[in-house]
């Protein structure tokens, strides 16, 4: 017999599955409706993105053989989607559209494994799939976010942006701009970089999982947070960028006026979430030296895209540094990790608020993006001491490490 409140709560309980169901499956049907697999092959950011779920398979330290399925696969799958569909192609596409392919072959070959290996390794393929599923359904709900983005901000906030740096005494974004425009190869090079973020991350997840439990914060956690943080200071400061609010980029306008602009362009400038995350691959890889090396130099060469590609202003990156300061200590699970997350909230929302409602003076401009940038290295390398404390003495310096296999 049926006790009335158990059916009541099981009632609420199937009602509130359904709407958390529709909710997530929303954007994939609206995606697959305006064309998912256009833009999910023919795309240069899932194509870096899906590469780096590849090399989470190779984490979990596949057997040659299954590497070898799952290469013949992907190249199968590529060679079939040729055939039937055709390949619009992009800058490199030959090498990085294989991603997407081989990123496909690994999910579909460690889903059958998972269900024939009874080893150990079984639950680290578990995880392993269920971080690619996740990073897959994250790149798709992003393209729906921004577009929809798109319709609901019409107005954009760039001209404040453009006055801000402009009391600084120079516009980085145009000056690299008119230097990255043109020569090919930085033009290459920047696209390069800016697409490839997905795929780093990939491989910091890949690095992170072979020493699982010796970290003190959740690099998946990290990854959900800050896209879900960096997506809603945008309905904060909606921004497009330089390229897209004038016509005439590189070349600097003529006379701007701070204040609100229709445009067209989607509002994800303010704060640039692409060197935001460059800079916490270089704070995720303190364990490793020659993954610091490789993290460092791609922060530095994502200052020169987001910068030269004319996607972002170069208060956009000031702001990412609290920002991303903010993602990895709300990422963390240690007490320390309290006052670098409130001093880093402060900062970013203190720029928001600062950038639309106050003229800040010419004079304050530089001392307060120093101050901004120099506080939040000293709270991280703080909060570092603790985080990274036991990693220090258990990971070698270089990312070659005979620790075994586990997943985050």
């Amino acid at each position: 017999m049926d006790i009335p409140g158990n059916s009541t709560t099981a009632g609420l309980r199937a009602v509130a599955f359904a709407a958390l169901g529709t909710v997530l499956v929303f954007p994939v049907v609206v995606a697959v409706h305006h064309g998912l697999y256009d833009s999910y092959i023919d795309n240069p950011l899932s194509g870096w993105s899906m590469w780096g779920t590849f090399v989470i398979h190779l984490a979990t330290r596949p057997s040659r053989r299954e590497v070898g399925i799952t290469a013949l696969l992907g190249a199968l799958m590529r060679g079939a989607y040729d055939a039937l569909v055709g390949e619009k192609g992009y800058a490199g596409s030959l090498i990085i559209g294989m991603g997407t392919f081989l990123g496909l072959a690994s999910l579909l070959v460690l889903c059958v494994q998972m269900f024939r290996d009874r080893t150990p390794r079984r639950s680290v393929m578990q995880r392993s799939v269920g971080v690619m599923a996740l990073v897959n359904y994250m790149n798709i709900c992003l393209g729906f976010y921004f577009a929809l983005l798109s319709v609901l901000l019409p107005l954009k906030l760039d001209y404040y942006l453009y006055a801000f740096d402009g009391s600084l005494g120079l516009q980085p974004s145009f000056i690299l701009g008119s230097i990255v425009a043109p020569v090919p190869v930085l033009v290459w090079l920047t696209a390069m970089v800016y697409n490839s973020l997905g795929f780093w991350f990939c491989v910091m997840y890949a690095a992170h999982s072979r020493v699982h439990g010796q970290f003190r914060f959740s690099i998946v956690r990290l990854f959900v947070v800050s896209n879900c943080i960096g997506c809603a200071l945008y309905f904060l400061f909606p921004a497009a960028g330089p390229m897209y609010a004038y016509p005439t980029y590189p070349i600097p306008p003529a006379v701007v006026q701070a204040g609100a602009v229709l445009l067209a362009g989607r509002p994800n400038a303010m704060p640039s979430l692409h060197f935001g995350g460059s800079l916490m691959l270089f704070w995720m890889a303190r364990p490793w030296r020659s993954l610091r090396i490789v993290t460092g130099a791609i922060c530095l060469l994502m200052v020169l895209a987001t910068l030269g590609r004319g996607e972002h202003y170069l208060i956009d990156l000031v702001v990412a540094v609290p920002y991303a300061l903010a993602t990895l200590a709300l990422s963390s699970d240690v007490r320390e990790g309290r006052l670098p997350l409130i001093a880093a909230g402060a900062a970013v929302l203190a720029w928001v608020a600062a950038l639309r409602y106050v003229k800040i003076p010419a004079v304050l401009s530089w001392p307060l993006v120093v101050a901004t940038i120099v506080l939040s290295f000293g709270l991280e390398r703080r909060l570092a001491r603790v985080v990274w404390k036991k990693a220090e003495k258990i990971i070698p310096a270089d990312l070659a490490t005979n620790t075994r296999a586990n997943v985050v």
